[in-house]
């Protein structure tokens, strides 16, 4: 993954749970990113939430052949 999806990936988990007020999830991902971007705590971002990006996701993925498609990618 290049830096620059990576950097993106990080922003929109970071943003997810300080949305659900997990701060202490949001602060590991935010020390794990530091490498890579400066998360900041007033950070705003444009477009889609990870919950709306999931919610699509699944909804695109609905019409396939296998009941446990979620279990493809997110029960690793």
């Amino acid at each position: 993954m290049s830096d620059a999806n990576l950097a993106v990936t990080y922003s929109l988990i970071y943003a997810f749970l300080k949305q659900q007020s997990q701060t202490k999830a949001a602060d590991a991902v935010k020390k794990a990113a530091r490498n890579i971007i400066v998360l900041k705590d007033d950070l705003k971002l444009e477009g889609s939430f990870l919950d709306e990006i999931v919610k699509q996701w699944k909804e695109s993925h609905a019409n396939d052949s296998s009941s446990d498609s979620d279990c493809v990618y997110l029960c690793r």
